[in-house]
C-alpha cells in the first residue's frame, strides 16, 4: 500500500505527527542531557539549570513527554505500517458514512408513504396479507382487514429491510470501525502490527455490500485526487 491509496488529509494528519514526535524526541533528549550535565542551551557543559532543565520538567508534567505512540512511529516499518493501516481505515469510515446517508434517507421515504395508525404508528402488510405496526405488533385481522392500501403502500419486507440496512451500518460504525479507530489511537499502548493485520482483516471481512458500494464508486474520485489524473476509460471494440 503506498501514501496514493489513502486521502490527503491522513497523510498531512500523519507527517504531522511525525514531525511532532521527532522534535519532541529532541527536546527530551536534551533535557535528559542537561539533566546529566552534558549539555546546556548556552553550550556550556556544566549549569543544567537553565533552559534544558526547564524543558525536562515540562516532560514530567506532560507538556512536551513523548507518548509511547510518538516513540513508536519513529521506527520506520512500524510508522509505515499505521500510516497505511490509518488510510484504510479512514477509507473505510468515510464510505460508512456515505452508506448510512443513502440508507436513511431511503428509510425516511419509505416511512413518508406508510400508512398510518390513529396513533401515529406506521404499518405494514405482509405477503401473507397480515398487518404489522412499526414497533412489531401484529393487529387483529379484523381491524386490518378495514383498512384501505394506496397502491405506493410499502410492504413489511420492504420496511424490515429498509430497517435491517441502517441497523447493519451503525452496527459496523460501532463494533467494527469503533473498536478500530480506539486501538488505532491508543498512545500509551501502541497498537501492534499482528492487530493492525487483524483488524484490517475484520474491517474487510465484516464489511456489508453498501458500504463496498461505496468504496468502489469513490475509487476513481480517490484516484483523481492523488494523482491528478482522470482514469482512461477502456475503449469499446
Amino acid at each position: 500500500m503506498t501514501s496514493g491509496d489513502y486521502p490527503d488529509e491522513t497523510k498531512y494528519k500523519f507527517i504531522a505527527r511525525l514531525q511532532n514526535a521527532k522534535a519532541n524526541a529532541e527536546d527530551f533528549e536534551r533535557s535528559q542531557r542537561a539533566l546529566a550535565g552534558l549539555e546546556t542551551g548556552d553550550g556550556s557543559n556544566h549549569n543544567h539549570k537553565g533552559r534544558d532543565k526547564g524543558l525536562y520538567a515540562k516532560g514530567l508534567k506532560g507538556g512536551s513527554a513523548l507518548s509511547a505512540l510518538d516513540l513508536a512511529l519513529q521506527d520506520a516499518e512500524y510508522a509505515a505500517r499505521y500510516s497505511a493501516f490509518g488510510g484504510l481505515l479512514d477509507r473505510y469510515e468515510t464510505a460508512a458514512e456515505k452508506a448510512l446517508a443513502k440508507a436513511t434517507a431511503a428509510l425516511d421515504d419509505l416511512m413518508g408513504r406508510a400508512v398510518r395508525l390513529p396513533d401515529g404508528r406506521a404499518i405494514f402488510r405482509d405477503a401473507n396479507g397480515h398487518v404489522w405496526a412499526v414497533d412489531g405488533e401484529r393487529l387483529d385481522p379484523d381491524f386490518a382487514a378495514g383498512i384501505i392500501w394506496p397502491d405506493d403502500a410499502p410492504g413489511y419486507a420492504d420496511y424490515r429491510r429498509r430497517k435491517q440496512d441502517v441497523d447493519d451500518i451503525r452496527r459496523y460504525q460501532s463494533d467494527v470501525l469503533g473498536a478500530a479507530r480506539d486501538r488505532y489511537e491508543d498512545e500509551e499502548t501502541p497498537i501492534t502490527r499482528k492487530e493492525m493485520d487483524k483488524l484490517e482483516h475484520d474491517i474487510s471481512g465484516h464489511s456489508i455490500p453498501l458500504i463496498q458500494r461505496e468504496l468502489e464508486q469513490s475509487a476513481p474520485d480517490m484516484f483523481t485526487a492523488n494523482t491528478g489524473v482522470a482514469p482512461i476509460d477502456k475503449p469499446t471494440l
